[in-house]
């Protein structure tokens, strides 16, 4: 399973492993991994089953955004 990390002021969309040490410390986060994780609502985490464009759009504002892959999980 993937689990994206929308962070709204970079305009970015992270895609991470499950086994990512970095969601692991994120105890925010429903039983699913879905979750608001600021308290200035701009950086969002979504799984797999739930992530769509719509939402990621509403999130952003309808802004361009990237798509990027995690350093850690991806070891780049």
């Amino acid at each position: 399973m993937s689990f994206y990390s929308i962070n709204k002021p970079n305009r970015t969309v992270t895609i991470h492993k499950d086994n990512c040490k970095l969601i692991n410390k994120i105890k925010a986060l429903s039983e699913c991994g879905c979750g608001l994780t600021s308290d200035k609502d701009n950086h969002i985490w979504f799984c797999e089953k739930h992530i769509t464009r719509k939402k990621i759009d509403n999130f952003m504002n309808n802004r361009y955004w990237a798509i990027l892959i995690c350093n850690r999980c991806f070891n780049l």
